[in-house]
């Protein structure tokens, strides 16, 4: 069985994004002799992230537009390449699908090609398991590199799937490319949900078999706060990106129609908002209204950072408001905290979150239903808060904890053939 590892991420260890790894890399440096880390698509050196002695990271760079374009012709010269492309085509009756295609195949060619003369440098004869850890361009990557005479080198081929490279809603409506030639040759496909492995199973009935649920985790650093402090804060805190489909205005808004209600809270309200993205200034200037409540957006932090700031500060409630999902670590590391939790029931957040742990709202909520479980939970009996701050432990502790998930999940990887 293969004692190495190729692992494919989009940027990880560059940059901010893709944090969850930082915590699996760790059982995966465990579990295997020799970890090859591929960056996908990496942006710049800035801010890597440390890893343990046993990974070596190959990072392959974004291309700037010139050295694609000469790159794309010499490619569209390959009568191999034309003809894949044009059969793929077929299922796309738009010109813009047909060119977002077109640069989804090209650029993954260029990658392959990078791959292959990174793998006679670093890899030997011997056998490794391949591990892509989003299902879309990095697990075309290693349908390519298994196709191309490499099986002998990846006797097993793997990947996660998570929320936006698993839906065909966050893909416009629009088949994800290629996805069927992925799972002809792929071993397994581990989706973090079981609502995400019910879609793929349904989607793709041939290849159920080929489909298995495995939640990722979370590790805690820091002690838990279960019991309130004497003070005068109900501290609610948000974390995500920034962007429309997290809907963190919504939160704002609601604030706002909190206020106007003129509501007699016992406690001064504080939101702390971590992340950033491009609907920060609608969200700041919705804040700008406020008259007592105190607000704070922190910007981007590093995941450590985020933990730290949970192990020492009491927070009431987290709240995320998402129009989709896979299943959010932001809620497992919160909950990890002894955090309750309301968030839109969407995706795999059934799973984490139920009425002992926190409060599940439809997608469609309105700001005024949400004012009003606000209100509720800041009314309620300590002892009741305390509870349900016992449960959301509980749920993170038995089913999505970093160290047991990730260890069986390697676990059985190993064990495929």
């Amino acid at each position: 069985m293969p004692r190495d590892l190729v692992f494919i991420t989009k940027q990880y260890p560059y940059g901010t994004g893709e944090s969850f790894i930082e915590q699996e890399i760790e059982i995966a440096a465990q579990e295997f002799d020799k970890i090859y880390l591929i960056a996908y698509q990496v942006i710049s050196f800035e801010n890597c992230r440390k890893l343990p002695d046993n990974v070596k990271v190959i990072p392959l760079f974004k291309k700037g537009k010139v050295q694609k374009i000469s790159k794309y012709i010499k490619y569209l010269f390959s009568k191999e390449i034309r003809k894949e492309l044009i059969k793929e085509n077929k299922n796309n009756h738009s010109l813009k699908e047909k060119r977002k295609l077109a640069s989804f195949y090209l650029e993954t060619v260029m990658k392959e090609d990078e791959v292959k003369k990174i793998m006679s440098s670093y890899l030997t004869n011997g056998q490794y398991i391949l591990y892509t850890y989003w299902f879309n361009d990095t697990a075309y990557l290693g349908y390519r590199l298994i196709k191309k005479n490499q099986q002998n080198h990846f006797p097993v081929f793997i990947s996660r799937a998570h929320g936006y490279d698993l839906y065909k809603e966050r893909n416009g409506g629009n088949e994800f490319p290629f996805r069927k030639k992925i799972f002809e040759r792929i071993t397994a496909v581990y989706p973090c949900s079981d609502q995400g492995q019910q879609y793929l199973k349904q989607e793709y009935p041939m290849y159920a078999h080929k489909v298995e649920r495995s939640y990722l985790g979370t590790n805690r650093y820091g002690e838990v706060i279960l019991n309130k402090k004497d003070d005068d804060v109900f501290h609610i805190v948000t974390c995500s990106n920034l962007i429309p489909l997290k809907r963190v205005e919504r939160l704002a808004e609601t604030l706002c129609i909190l206020e106007e209600k003129d509501i007699c809270f016992a406690k001064k309200i504080k939101w702390t908002c971590i992340g950033e993205g491009s609907s920060f200034e609608k969200i700041r200037d919705i804040c700008k209204s406020f008259k007592f409540i105190q607000y704070e957006f922190t910007g981007q932090k590093k995941n450590k950072e985020i933990l730290k700031f949970y192990a020492e500060n009491y927070i009431d409630i987290f709240i995320n408001l998402s129009t989709t999902e896979g299943l959010p670590v932001s809620i497992m590391e919160a909950m990890s905290y002894g955090i309750p939790v309301i968030a839109t029931n969407v995706g795999g957040t059934s799973e984490i979150v139920d009425n002992e742990s926190g409060i599940l709202i439809d997608i469609d909520f309105t700001n005024e239903l949400l004012c009003d479980i606000i209100c509720k939970i800041n009314f309620m009996d300590q002892s009741k808060k305390d509870e349900m701050r016992k449960k959301a432990l509980n749920k993170w502790k038995y089913e999505f904890q970093a160290e047991k998930n990730y260890t069986e999940f390697y676990n059985r990887i190993k064990q495929l053939q």
